[in-house]
Parts: structure tokens; C-alpha cells; sequence
């Protein structure tokens, strides 16, 4: 099915175009305004269109604008030692290296298990599960995974069972985490014989 020229109609006050198809059933355009107009055919159907090109580009100009902020708010929380402010923002950011880095730089301090403590003790339902999901994937990377026995040590120890079932899909995450943390401990138990 094409288009042509066949009927074109147009007046000058109104700005009405009429632009029939080959099925002779017909399309209309009236046109009011540059960024709204309305399409009507055959079917006695009539779409109001509205272009906001503009305002899609200003909408994803502030949510960038917001998230450069949001990250510098991350950054100064980083600096002032509020690890606790800086992995909500990185979970809200959706930054999972990010996380990886904050976790990585809590592990240096002394009082790791307190750090730890109270930066999970923050979390809701949905952070905790995307932490889990998060640890599964860097467990099954060597260079990551001493960070992701950590945090999944420190989760087991700070939040409850009760409150970990209640995770949706806990479940499957779990299952993905045995098979390279049964790796890890039997490797570890193989050094710790060695040097016996």
C-alpha cells in the first residue's frame, strides 16, 4: 500500500491537508499548531499527535543533571566516611560497580564489622535482593569474590533469616551462590592442608 499525490487539499486559514491512499479511503491532516495536530481517515478514527521532542530532551537533561548530583552526593559521603548514605545512593543510581567499591573500601577499615553492620541494617526488601544478586555475580570473578564472601558473611551475620526468606526469589540467588563458595572453601581448604 503507498502513498500519493491524489486529492491533495489545502487552505491557507485552517492549514487543512487531505492525503488519500490508494484504498481511496482517505487520510486527513489538520494542522493547528506546530507542535500538536490531528490525523483522521476513513475509519472515522482521529489521533491527536503532540510533539515533545523538547520536552523528552529537558526531561533526560534533568535526569542526567540529577544524577551527576546524586553521585557527588555519593562522593562527599565517601569523603566524610557516611559509607552508610553512599551504598543507599549507589543502590538508588543503580551503580553496582560502584557498590563493589564501597564494600572493597570498607574492608580496609578497622571496624569493618561495624561499617558493615550498619550500612546493611539500612537496606530494604529490594536492596537485599539486588545485594545478593549483585555478590552471585562478583563470587563468580576471582578478583572479586574475598569482597563478596565478606558482604554475604556480614548479611548472614546482621540481618536476620526471617527477614532474608521474606527476599523475593531469594531462593534462586542462593542456589546460584553454593556452587563458587563451595569452590572457594574447598581451595582455602586446600592451602590451609598444604601449609600443615
Amino acid at each position: 500500500m503507498g502513498w500519493s499525490n491524489y486529492g491533495l487539499l489545502k487552505r491557507t486559514n485552517a492549514s487543512l491537508h487531505m492525503i488519500s491512499m490508494r484504498t481511496r479511503s482517505g487520510l486527513w491532516l489538520l494542522r493547528k499548531r506546530q507542535k500538536c495536530f490531528a490525523t483522521g481517515g476513513g475509519d472515522a478514527v482521529v489521533n491527536l499527535w503532540l510533539d515533545s521532542t523538547a520536552a523528552d530532551k529537558e526531561e533526560a537533561f534533568r535526569e542526567e543533571e540529577e544524577r551527576v548530583l546524586r553521585g557527588q552526593t555519593m562522593e562527599n559521603a565517601v569523603q566524610d566516611g557516611d559509607f552508610s548514605k553512599a551504598i543507599q545512593i549507589a543502590f538508588d543510581l543503580n551503580r553496582p560497580r560502584k557498590l563493589f567499591g564501597l564494600f572493597s573500601e570498607i574492608c580496609r577499615k578497622k571496624d569493618v564489622g561495624l561499617q558493615m553492620e550498619k550500612a546493611l541494617c539500612d537496606l530494604g526488601q529490594e536492596q537485599l535482593r539486588l545485594l545478593f544478586e549483585y555478590a552471585r555475580e562478583w563470587n563468580a570473578k576471582p578478583k572479586m569474590c574475598h569482597i563478596a564472601q565478606l558482604v554475604l558473611f556480614q548479611v548472614f551475620n546482621s540481618i536476620s533469616p526471617s527477614v532474608i526468606l521474606e527476599v523475593k526469589g531469594i531462593g534462586e540467588v542462593l542456589e546460584g551462590l553454593i556452587p563458587y563458595t563451595q569452590r572457594h572453601l574447598s581451595r582455602i581448604d586446600r592451602v590451609v592442608t598444604c601449609e600443615e
